[in-house]
């Protein structure tokens, strides 16, 4: 507000400005705002800018993971059918002296290989049977071909399945092969080779959908170029075997020919991932390369890669420089309005964020559905994330909570399976069958409902994860995902909880009216393989190996026990020597020889 011009005539004031008060707060708080949000503007943009670059990365590994697999399941299939073939060897059922046996046996593996294009069998000898996928056997005598009778001494001295050099013939172009040693009763008496003609590669590459990967293509070495789109329709541009492959100005690719640009800029965000990825500005265009090593097809390692123009990977950026300084320019218009609009569409986005945070942590008990908004975007969103909580909770319901949690830490989104010694527990619930004669179909499902209910809570307390419900039976496990040094005394404490919430259940329920329930505990400790059983689509993290097998056959011994007690909890010796201090109270009962196990196993009782 202007001051009275104390040194001015009093006639002089018509001519000053008179601005009302609320005016003056206007334009002031006006100014402030816009600075405030001009300055949260340019942070955001740079923080935007880094999670631009951290979601690049985190794309460079999804797109990279998806060409490898892709080569993988193209090529992997020849390697498991050479090895069965090369076990049939070992076993006498395949003859490769008989050639009316070798070539009826390759026709059958090419049918289930579509990727090879053509099984050879070599013996020492070097009498080669050869079979095409056009059903073509050829029967060659290679004695005089040094440089077959150099791969196959080179064959001799493994055991195992391997990649050669890429190869060229006229007949097939380029082509990789994979090569299987054949022994028998110890000694080396053969070879199996699988060829895969390169172009099959290319091919593989257009198979993936280029919104994903962009421009896909795998290179031998640096130089070479094994796949790529534009060679999926020719077999090769090469012309004899001193150059199987097209080096990379010879694919018609510009943008491919200059990946190893001397000028190209390193992609600081990937150092720390196994994906690596630089810049190369191209005609006033900059293209980003994601590359990775592939090892184990041959001597030369393969490098899987793809491109994409960078404005692809920063059209989101420019969509969000242009609504943040369209929106700046609205705030300052509205200013006063924003302030009812922020109330009004902050609210929801709040509640969000919280239902968001309880949903990330696994937290669904505390994720609130969300209100009605009257604005239709948020509305929606507010109704979609309902819909997805109501998801969850059912999805909660089939998968434990635990292992999820654990998982979602993990990088990968693959679980490999490995060898873990772990603690395996089976439930059961004693004359199940006679105590479900004398319920309905209701009462039995709410009795099984409220002692799964018991038995997941006393598992997940100490840290189990519940695999299955069989029946009225249960199967958890401890040591795994997470590695659980204690997992065997852990299960000890899990069962002894157990017998006491089920003896105190069965007092209320024989305060009831109700039938008991006694129940049947099985332990056993030992290696297991753990991690992902099941097609895609349709996996389960789960546990298979012996030690399931004997757990199950303890529970067995459990249940022939002649003991009113409401709990019979059998444990073997391994799981309480693992166990430590904790199974000091466990008294043995002798030792039983389990089915399927060649020695005989000591028993303790637990409970």
């Amino acid at each position: 507000m202007t001051g009275t011009p104390f040194a001015e005539p009093r006639r002089r004031r018509s001519w000053l400005p008179r601005i009302p008060i609320l005016a003056v707060l206007l334009v002031g708080i006006g100014g402030l705002v816009l600075a405030a949000v001009l300055t949260v503007l340019l942070i955001g943009l740079g923080s935007s800018r880094r999670n631009t670059y951290d979601l690049l990365s985190d794309k460079a590994d999804l797109v990279m993971s998806a060409i490898e697999q892709q080569v993988r399941l193209h090529l992997e299939p020849a390697r498991h059918q050479a090895e069965f073939l090369a076990r049939q060897v070992a076993a006498r059922e395949l003859d490769i002296a008989n050639r009316t046996q070798v070539s009826d046996t390759l026709n059958a593996a090419q049918a289930a290989t579509p990727e090879v294009s053509s099984l050879v069998v070599i013996d020492t000898a070097l009498q080669a049977t050869l079979v095409s996928r056009q059903g073509i056997v050829l029967v060659n005598d290679w004695s005089d071909d040094a440089a077959t009778r150099e791969r196959l001494d080179e064959a001799s001295h493994t055991k195992q399945s391997f990649w050669g050099e890429v190869l060229w013939t006229r007949q097939l172009g380029a082509f990789i092969n994979l090569r299987t040693p054949l022994w028998r009763d110890g000694a080396f008496v053969g070879a199996l080779a699988a060829v895969v003609q390169v172009g099959n590669l290319s091919r593989t590459l257009l198979a993936i959908p280029g919104e994903i990967v962009g421009r896909a293509f795998i290179l031998r070495g640096r130089d070479e170029v094994l796949a790529h789109p534009n060679l999926a329709a020719r077999r090769s541009v090469a012309t004899d075997e001193r150059q199987p492959l097209p080096l990379l100005g010879q694919v018609d690719d510009p943008v491919l020919a200059r990946i190893w640009d001397p000028k190209r800029i390193p992609l600081e965000t990937l150092r720390a991932r196994t994906t690596e990825g630089h810049l190369v500005d191209i005609d006033g265009r900059t293209f980003v390369f994601l590359v990775r090593e592939l090892g184990g097809y041959g001597p030369t390692p393969w490098i899987i890669g793809t491109y994409f123009d960078q404005q692809d990977v920063e059209r989101e950026l420019l969509r969000l420089v242009r609504a943040s300084l369209a929106g700046g320019a609205v705030l300052v218009v509205a200013l006063i309005a924003a302030i009812g609009f922020a109330r009004l569409l902050g609210r929801p986005i709040i509640a969000l964020a919280r239902s968001a945070e309880a949903v990330r942590s696994l937290d669904l008990a505390a994720a609130r559905p969300l209100k009605r908004s009257v604005v239709r975007e948020l509305d929606d969103a507010g109704r979609a994330f309902n819909q997805m909580l109501t998801g969850l909770r059912w999805f909660e319901t089939y998968v434990p909570r635990r292992l999820v949690s654990h998982l979602i830490g993990r990088r990968t989104t693959t679980v490999a399976s490995a060898e873990r010694r772990v603690t395996v527990m089976f439930t059961d619930i004693r004359s199940f069958t006679s105590l479900s004669e004398r319920l309905s179909a209701a009462e039995v499902a709410a009795l099984l409902n409220e002692h799964f209910a018991l038995i997941d809570r006393i598992v997940e307390g100490e840290e189990g994860i519940v695999d299955k419900y069989i029946g009225d039976s249960v199967m958890a496990f401890w040591g795994a995902p997470a590695i659980e040094p204690d997992h065997a005394a852990r299960a000890l404490r899990a069962t002894r909880s157990i017998a006491t919430e089920i003896a105190s259940d069965n007092r209320r329920r024989i305060a009831d009216g109700l039938p008991a329930i006694h129940v049947a505990i099985g332990l056993h400790t030992g290696p297991a393989i753990v991690g992902n059983v099941g097609p895609a689509g349709r996996v389960n993290y789960t546990i298979v190996g012996d030690t399931v097998n004997s757990a199950t056959r303890i529970l067995g011994e459990a249940k022939l026990l002649d003991d009113p007690d409401d709990v019979i909890a059998l444990a073997s010796g391994e799981t309480v020597r693992a166990a430590g201090q904790e199974a000091r109270l466990c008294r043995s009962v002798g030792t039983r020889q389990l089915r399927g196990r060649m020695e005989a196993t000591e028993l303790f009782r637990i409970v």
